[in-house]
């Protein structure tokens, strides 16, 4: 810590040693109590950068649990990494889309979520009632499969 005797003194050569690449800011003060602090611009915006991400980070985790949910652990340790500005959002984004991508199973590649609706012979021509079992030809045939008889009520 600097006197502000010796901070008028040494000015030049301080303001030269705090815009070395990790050099420590320096303090200025009387009877060893800080009452400023000397650093270069790029450490400053460093800090505000780092605030600023401690804030997104924090207000983002105060919406997740506003709507009742919890992060996992490894969810927190992501985020604290975000803070710390040791990885970027879009890194962080794209580690969570590959831990919950499931693929499909190498042998599996015909695999489907719908199966292929039933080819029916008919519709019914008509409600009469809820029973009712008559029906007649689609047409043109080349459109039956997108009907599908096997419906949840009967008809």
């Amino acid at each position: 810590m600097l006197s502000f005797g010796e901070f008028r003194r040494e000015l030049a050569t301080t303001l030269r040693r705090v815009q070395q690449p990790g050099a420590q800011p320096v303090f200025v003060g009387t009877d060893h109590k800080p009452e400023a602090v000397v650093m270069s611009v790029a450490r400053y915006r460093e800090l505000v950068e780092a605030h600023e991400r401690r804030e997104d980070i924090a207000e983002a985790l105060a919406s997740v649990r506003a709507e009742g949910l919890e992060p996992s652990y490894e969810d927190l340790v992501l985020f604290e990494e975000v803070a710390a500005g040791r990885m970027t959002t879009r890194q962080a984004r794209r580690h969570l889309l590959e831990r919950y991508r499931v693929a499909p199973p190498t042998g599996d590649l015909d695999i489907c979520l719908i199966d292929e609706p039933p080819i029916p012979a008919g519709v019914p021509a008509r409600p009469c009632r809820v029973d009712h079992q008559r029906s007649e030809p689609l047409h043109p045939p080349i459109h039956r499969h997108v009907i599908n008889l096997d419906t949840a009520f009967s008809q």
